[in-house]
């Protein structure tokens, strides 16, 4: 990662990129799995603790977590990318969000889609936001997220995705779990051709400094 604060400590321009290769290849090897991730300008530390960013970037779409195999986001990614791998996925982006307090909001307005850093040739427009808030009784953090994109196939047919997903976050001492619940459907206009529903588990308990033991567990129709 690069970050440059050209002016002043609220301003931020972001560079994210990746190198992949084998434990075994040289250096050359690598150049050509290389691709871009982010790329934006970021205002911070405005009034009511608001924030600009423009730039391609993924925004945030309900529960994030690590764990690439985790079945949620998985869902996620191949309802907006056809992909299993959201880590891979960013879009042209304008977002505006502010966290006065407790609560917080965030809106996105999404253009063209981008995969391993290389701009899809699909038509893209779409837009996201999430409302929630961090509470002092039990740790709570509910969170509410909504995203719709819609994009043309290879034969100029319109695609619409959707996701409704809601988490609750609570925490308690050295315990911390996350509910997820979210809700997903993709078609063409007046004909839907997946959809369903995911239940999701997540808990860290600390059992040690920064030793945690987790549980993790997820189910979708």
């Amino acid at each position: 990662n690069m970050e440059w604060r050209p002016v002043y400590r609220r301003y931020h321009v972001v560079f994210e990129t990746r190198y992949s290769g084998q434990p075994e290849s040289e250096f050359k090897d690598w150049n050509s799995n290389f691709y871009r991730r982010s790329m934006y300008l970021l205002v911070d530390d405005l009034p009511f603790n608001s924030f600009g960013m423009a730039g391609i970037y993924m925004p945030r779409v309900g529960h994030v977590t690590p764990d690439a195999s985790n079945l949620g986001q998985i869902i996620k990614s191949e309802i907006l990318q056809d992909s299993p791998d959201i880590s891979t996925l960013a879009y042209e982006g304008i977002s505006i969000g502010a966290a006065p307090g407790m609560p917080f909001a965030n809106l996105h307005l999404l253009g063209r889609q981008y995969t391993n850093g290389a701009m899809s040739n699909k038509t893209n427009f779409g837009f996201a936001a999430n409302l929630g808030g961090n509470f002092n009784y039990l740790g709570l953090s509910p969170m509410y997220t909504f995203i719709y994109t819609t994009h043309e196939d290879n034969t100029k047919t319109e695609i619409k995705a959707l996701i409704h997903d809601l988490t609750l976050g609570m925490q308690k001492d050295p315990f911390t779990v996350n509910f997820n619940f979210m809700y997903y459907s993709k078609g063409v206009e007046h004909k839907t051709f997946l959809n369903g529903t995911y239940f999701g588990l997540e808990s860290y308990t600390k059992l040690w400094r920064e030793l945690y033991a987790l549980l993790t567990g997820g189910f979708a129709t």
